[in-house]
């Protein structure tokens, strides 16, 4: 995991899905204290969303360790107050609410700010603040629709295929987990907070940079490529005489003397293929004569001969296939023992640290710390939350 670099620091969150509670998992696992709030019935949707880990949907098993779940209703006066409470003495708070819905409960940043100039305020909306399309709900596969994602994915001639990780989601969470931790740092010299919006639009169009850079350049929407990008080549997925595929990227002119090495073909090393940009000219030409190369020969042969000479190259798996490789399950697979006495899988983030330290807590059951926040982070006794459970504020 990574260091406890933001031990001490409090984080409410008032997040669904995957895009904000991402940002919490990020936050929560470089040290943060990050309480979750969630509604009395069901909680954060990614809860319902089957296939069920221990009860909970995968969405919120991935995105949820380390996080205290208190269930509240938001909507209620007291549910309200308590809220605000709880973010007074946060250092920061964090919402992937639709524009304007923080407004309209109370929770606006100028509200939230004179209670606690120091904080933080993080949103994570669809379409951002200020445009035509503020008001819009926002979720991954409509940005990936609408920023051409779809249209550059998959193979000419098919209908538009989403890319199927929610990668709009986590490259906007990635983008408000910096911020944070940028704003973070700012405070230490200004002694004030501020408010953070990113959006899945300008996560979209951070993702597509490289494709519009390209439209920019030719004038003309690019195509879609299959396995292949837009490299130097060959590039792809080519299909080994075992029925197994095999993904190559050579990227340079270096790494491609490399491959006809490693392929034992420097016939092909003429000066139709000897450049890049002849490589490109001739990308179709290329890809068939090493299609008919690849043929000739188990995948296992080629991965090992184009690894043993640094050429970029990996199966093409199965979600299956990655979970069973040795690397992948001592790297970055594990489990967390939850308060039901059931182990849950969980997933490492990449960045790792010296000083690092395991999970702290597992993902939570709804509501399983809401009276240990209240009493602990404000104070409220026995009798207090026996009252506020009684009349259907928390539960």
């Amino acid at each position: 995991m990574l260091s406890q670099a933001l031990a001490g620091v409090r984080v409410v969150e008032l997040c669904n899905y995957v895009a904000g509670p991402l940002v919490g998992l990020v936050l929560a696992d470089m040290g943060a204290e990050v309480t979750k709030l969630e509604r009395l019935e069901g909680g954060d949707d990614g809860r319902l969303l089957p296939p069920f880990l221990d009860g909970d949907g995968y969405f919120f098993t991935e995105c949820n360790r380390n996080k205290r779940s208190v269930a509240l209703d938001i909507t209620s006066d007291a549910g309200r107050d308590l809220t605000r409470k709880l973010i007074a003495k946060a250092d920061v708070v964090l919402d992937n609410f639709r524009f304007g819905v923080m407004d309209r409960l109370g929770l606006s940043y100028d509200t939230l700010s004179k209670d606690n100039p120091r904080l933080i305020a993080c949103s994570v909306t669809g379409f951002g603040e200020g445009n035509a399309y503020a008001s819009r709900p926002g979720y991954d596969p409509i940005l990936q629709a609408m920023s051409g994602l779809m249209l550059v994915t998959g193979f000419e001639g098919n209908p538009p295929a989403r890319v199927g990780p929610s990668v709009v989601d986590k490259t906007a969470a990635i983008w408000a987990a910096c911020g944070v931790v940028s704003a973070l740092y700012e405070r230490e010299r200004t002694g004030k907070g501020q408010q953070l919006n990113v959006s899945l639009l300008g996560a979209a169009v951070h993702i597509m940079t490289q494709d519009i850079f390209r439209y920019l350049a030719t004038g003309q929407d690019p195509k879609r490529q299959g396995g292949a990008g837009f490299g130097g080549g060959p590039a792809g997925s080519f299909l080994a005489g075992d029925g197994r595929w095999v993904q190559i990227a050579v990227g340079n002119d270096r790494i491609y003397r490399r491959f006809c090495e490693a392929i034992g073909r420097p016939e092909l090393e003429d000066p139709r293929y000897e450049k890049m940009a002849g490589r490109v000219e001739h990308a179709a030409e290329l890809g068939q004569l090493v299609t008919d190369i690849f043929a000739t020969g188990p995948a296992a042969e080629w991965l090992s001969r184009l690894s043993r000479l640094g050429v970029p190259c990996g199966p093409v798996n199965t979600v299956s296939d990655f979970v069973a490789d040795p690397v992948i399950q001592e790297e970055f697979l594990f489990s967390c023992r939850r308060g039901t006495g059931h182990d849950v899988p969980q997933v490492r983030t990449p960045l790792t640290a010296d000083e690092a330290e395991g999970p702290r807590l597992p993902p939570p059951r709804l509501g399983e710390h809401t009276e240990e926040v209240l009493a602990k982070d404000l104070g409220l006794s026995g009798e207090e939350v026996a009252g506020l459970r009684a009349t259907g504020v928390i539960a």
